[in-house]
C-alpha cells in the first residue's frame, strides 16, 4: 500500500504500518528514506513516538552510501548526528549489560 510521504502524519502513518508489519525490518525503511522524507522527519522528529524514532534511527544505520551520500550536505550532518546517538546508546546499553551479568 502506497503511503503519502511528504508530511508529518503521512510519514507517521507510514512507519506505522511497516512496524506494524510481520517481519518488518529497518533496511526495508532505509530504502524509502529520501531527501524529501529525511527533511521532514528531521524538522518534526521529536514529535514521532518513541519506537518510530528508534526505528528511524535504526533505519540510518541500514541505508546505503550511495544514498547517504546523495543526501544534502545538511541531512549527511544531520544523519551522522543519528549515527552518533545510535552508538552512544549502543555503548551505554553494552556497558549497563555488562554492569548486570558481571555485577560491577
Amino acid at each position: 500500500m502506497a503511503f503519502e510521504r511528504n508530511t508529518t502524519d503521512g510519514i507517521r502513518t507510514w512507519l506505522h504500518s511497516e512496524l506494524s508489519a510481520p517481519g518488518w525490518s529497518s533496511s526495508s525503511i532505509a530504502k524509502s528514506l529520501t531527501e524529501d522524507v529525511m527533511y521532514i522527519i528531521v524538522d518534526h522528529f521529536q514529535q514521532f513516538e518513541t519506537k518510530i524514532r528508534q526505528a528511524i534511527i535504526l533505519s540510518v544505520v541500514y541505508m546505503k552510501k550511495n544514498d547517504f551520500l546523495s543526501l544534502g550536505e545538511g541531512l549527511n550532518k544531520v544523519t551522522c548526528f543519528f549515527l552518533f546517538y545510535f552508538f552512544y546508546f549502543l555503548v551505554l546499553f553494552l556497558f549497563r549489560t555488562k554492569e548486570i551479568v558481571l555485577g560491577t
